[in-house]
């Protein structure tokens, strides 16, 4: 359950048109009202990217019909009718993730105590790149967009489909719904893994002191901080700039099980710098 997103990009299959099209309501967050009765983790978690690409406010970026050349491009490659030696030296370029880990996955291989900032990081990339194209010229765009990881070129895409949305992000119902279930799924998964402790104190951490956390926290490989550009999730409003200034002098991760967004201002409201 633990797992390095950094390290953990997704790749292209043959089927990714058809599975992407399949997230496309949850993207845009046009579900109906019983949505979470049968969601899978992944359509959840495409429920809380799509909420905050929507939250971008993006509907036009400069490159965005390059990107969708590039998107079936890839697929092409990754397909039964692909060029031998073009196949192979995509194949070889180094852009490619994970392979998925069960049928019909396409957004994420699983989920896991990072999801939350995993969402992040890529609506983050997805943010700097369409402002880095606004200043290439064309030509120098494709070349950009064809050495860019399989997973960019997803989001992109994505990002495409969630500013087609008529749903506003302004309403964050969709978000917390979708969060909490992600929650349930890593917690169930931590159970299932014999982290039992672990997965209750993480359920419900207002029930456990500091010092208790420290203690079923010993012997694990400490949090790597979210590496991150502040700036960036401010104008996403993911947190409040003083709590992610505070994460950044105490090296505190976004993921962080007990020190939530509540307990930094706590912490701030008392003084503790």
């Amino acid at each position: 359950m633990q797992t390095e997103i950094w390290k953990r990009r997704i790749s292209f299959t043959s089927g990714t048109y058809e599975l992407l099209d399949s997230l496309r309501p949850y993207l845009s967050g046009e579900l109906s009202a019983d949505w979470r009765h049968d969601a899978t983790p992944e359509q959840n978690f495409a429920v809380a990217l799509g909420w905050h690409l929507r939250a971008l406010r993006v509907t036009h970026f400069e490159g965005d019909e390059q990107v969708e050349h590039e998107f079936g491009r890839r697929i092409h490659l990754v397909g039964p009718n692909a060029t031998p030696n073009e196949a192979e030296a995509y194949f070889n370029k180094g852009v490619r993730g994970v392979t998925m880990q069960s049928p019909g996955s396409l957004m994420v291989d699983e989920l896991t105590l990072d999801t939350p900032a995993n969402i992040y990081f890529r609506v983050a990339a997805a943010y700097d790149l369409i402002h880095k194209m606004t200043v290439l010229p064309p030509g120098m765009r494709a070349t950009v967009l064809a050495n860019l990881p399989d997973q960019a070129i997803i989001d992109l895409v994505a990002l495409g489909m969630a500013s087609d949305s008529v749903i506003e992000p302004d309403n964050d119902e969709l978000l917390f719904l979708a969060m909490d279930d992600i929650h349930d799924w890593v917690v169930e998964g931590l159970k299932a893994e014999g982290e039992d402790d672990f997965a209750n104190d993480y359920f419900n951490p207002e029930e456990h002191r500091l010092s208790k956390k420290l203690e079923l926290l010993q012997g694990r490989a400490p949090a790597r901080p979210a590496l991150v550009v502040p700036h960036i999730l401010r104008e996403l409003k993911i947190e409040p700039a003083e709590v992610l200034a505070y994460r950044e002098r105490h090296d505190i991760s976004l993921t962080d099980p007990f020190w939530t967004t509540a307990r930094v201002q706590e912490a701030l409201r008392l003084g503790l710098n």
